[in-house]
């Protein structure tokens, strides 16, 4: 009798939708009656269905597709049998497993043509919209499981396309470096990433179906999710990040805000960002790197020819056009991963080193914090790696604050930064915001202070940080933590110090900013003591008041003065040590007129979520400017 050709045909408001035809052999029929056609299908409710009748009910057919010919036309393709199962559209309802009975006309009353097994669940909209609004609010799993029912059913693999960098509709609506990047054919493109988009929705849906039925915590998902952030971040970068290699493009970042960009698509706008930017962007953390595939390169990508390199080996390479920097613990150079198109910071440290031990520490405690707030430079991975340790980090295209320092100084004249307020306000909450963890830098400078593509400060180098409120000052594992010139005078006596601290060596970098250091030397006051044999790290103490002596009186200490009064008793209050009472606090500096002109007023100290909007607006706001400091 040859083959038959089942299929089923879903009726549900008024609508017929189909799945495919199968084919069977007919005498396989007799002896094995199993079909599974693994077919999904998402069936809309429609605003108006309750006017409907059986607005609830769906209808389910199992037909045999027949050839065409006279008897098809009249009376369509024969009847398998029918079962039927209702629901209530306006309940949530989680997965059911359903067995339908399944009935033919022209069969004896009670006698089953067979049965079919479903599984089906009720998404709402407005469930949808709630947790996409506030992830934060939301399990993990929740989230992804809301973001894969919208890609699924509400259209959402469009509105995924339409804010994806570099579509047409972005394009179109920002200025942005994604604008006009592509050079193909825009619908060839389009055509691409839908089916890639469609690739990266599976591989979310089977993040999400290992999970069902189980409550699992968030940081067991997170465990698990890495091919699906990893599917992701290559989504992007094949498709919206030029082919050749720029360090403009942060190909991390841009993955970001495309998922925080669906989100508030899918949320109808009623993203909340804040929080819940820091639950998405948590979720990028991740990201599993691996040293063996980062590729050591030039800031235009270019990598050395006719050299070899191997992590093992304990000097970092030999490509000096790579070298971002070299100190007393460690190499720092440039990498590119070349799948993903991102730029990287390697810092390169031999394993057995006390600090490099105590900053391997610190990078543990750190990695998932940096992710929170942008005036920290991202720490992706702390991979061990003998005989080293490899940390990869943010890369900064545009060096450090003491690199703009220099650049600024031309013949004797300093040129004060455009945008170094924009940096003082930078650095100044993003010391707040580690404050609040709490953790201690111990060695803020301008040297660790990095510049991004688009000059934005970001405090960089934990190697000698504590995470703690206080420090006793005593030293017993590694030197004492801060730089000559910007150390507070309680560190260099070891004496116990706490954040205020830190508040010191801001206040000596803001001066070292606005002045550009001392005439002969370009840096911060610094004892001449201390260029003495055996001088101990005490003598430091000295600096606060050589500092205020080039604040007071530049002309006769080889200084240039500072540009205004309200940067003068910035500078002052944050490094008065004149009492062995109270330091300054961040919340003394606050309260000065030189924070207090932004416009608008800083965010309130220890909102996290304030202190994002207030710097991702940042940029779009006239700073205080200052003009030229003669000799």
């Amino acid at each position: 009798m040859g083959f038959f050709h089942p299929y089923l045909a879903v009726h549900f408001q008024g609508q017929e939708h189909r799945t495919g035809v199968l084919q069977r052999d007919w005498f396989a029929k007799e002896n094995d009656c199993s079909l599974n056609f693994k077919h999904r299908m998402d069936l809309p409710v429609a605003d108006d269905g309750a006017s409907m009748v059986n607005a609830n009910r769906v209808k389910i057919m199992v037909h045999d597709k027949r050839s065409l010919d006279v008897r098809t036309l009249c009376l369509g393709d024969d009847l398998i049998g029918e079962g039927t199962f209702d629901f209530d559209p306006l309940q949530d309802q989680p997965q059911v497993n359903d067995r339908l009975a399944l009935y033919r006309p022209g069969l004896g009353e009670g006698q089953s043509a067979g049965s079919l097994d479903v599984r089906w669940r009720v998404v709402r909209r407005e469930s949808l919209s709630d947790a996409l609004q506030n992830p934060a609010e939301r399990t993990l799993l929740e989230v992804l499981q809301a973001m894969l029912d919208f890609l699924d059913v509400y259209g959402g693999e469009e509105a995924a396309l339409d804010v994806f960098p570099g579509s047409p509709h972005t394009s179109k609506s920002t200025g942005s470096l994604m604008a006009g990047v592509f050079s193909h054919s825009a619908a060839k493109t389009q055509s691409r990433r839908r089916v890639a988009l469609n690739e990266l929705k599976e591989e979310l849906r089977k993040q999400v179906a290992q999970y069902r039925g189980d409550e699992e915590s968030d940081e067991e998902v997170l465990k698990s999710i890495t091919p699906l952030v990893l599917k992701t971040v290559e989504f992007v970068a094949k498709f919206a990040v030029p082919q050749e290699q720029d360090n403009k493009f942060d190909t991390i970042d841009l993955a970001i805000r495309w998922v925080k960009d669906f989100l508030a698509s899918a949320a109808g706008g009623g993203f909340t960002g804040s929080a819940s930017m820091s639950r998405i962007t948590r979720i990028f953390t991740m990201l599993e790197l691996n040293i063996e595939t980062l590729v050591p390169v030039d800031k235009d990508g270019g990598q050395m020819q006719g050299l070899t390199w191997r992590p093992s080996e304990r000097d970092p390479p030999p490509f000096k056009e790579a070298s971002l920097g070299r100190g007393g613990f460690g190499s720092v150079w440039r990498a590119l991963d070349p799948t993903i198109k991102q730029f990287f910071a390697v810092k390169q440290m031999f394993h057995q080193g006390v600090v490099t031990q105590c900053e391997r520490q610190n990078a543990d405690d750190l990695r998932a914090r940096s992710w929170q707030h942008p005036s920290l430079v991202r720490l992706y991975a702390a991979i061990d790696h003998r005989p080293n340790v490899f940390l990869v980090m943010e890369y900064c295209a545009n060096g450090d604050l003491l690199g703009q320092i220099e650049t600024a100084t031309r013949r004797g004249r300093y040129d004060v930064p455009e945008k170094a307020y924009d940096w003082v306000v930078q650095i100044f909450l993003g010391l707040e915001f580690l404050h609040g963890i709490p953790f201690l830098m111990r060695d803020l400078k301008p040297q660790n202070v990095l510049l991004t593509h688009s000059l934005r400060a970001k405090i960089a180098d934990f190697g000698l940080s504590k995470l703690a409120e206080r420090a006793d000052g005593l030293q017993s594992r590694i030197p004492t933590p801060g730089s000559p010139h910007y150390i507070a005078p309680e560190v260099a006596r070891l004496e116990g110090y706490g954040k205020q601290a830190d508040i010191y060596s801001l206040g000596v970098t803001v001066w070292h900013l606005y002045t550009g250091g001392l005439m002969d030397t370009g840096m911060p006051p610094c004892t001449a003591k201390w260029g003495e044999e055996g001088a101990a790290v005490s003598v430091l103490a000295e600096n606060w008041t050589l500092l205020h002596n080039a604040v007071n009186e530049p002309e006769t200490h080889r200084a240039r003065p500072l540009p205004d009064e309200n940067v003068k008793q910035f500078v002052l209050q944050a490094t008065d040590r004149r009492s062995e009472g109270h330091k300054c606090t961040s919340e003394d500096l606050r309260n000065t007129d030189f924070l207090t002109q932004a416009s608008p007023p800083l965010p309130p100290r220890g909102n996290t979520k304030a202190a994002i909007e207030w710097l991702e607006a940042q940029a779009v706001r006239r700073s205080p400017s200052f003009g030229l400091v003669a000799q």
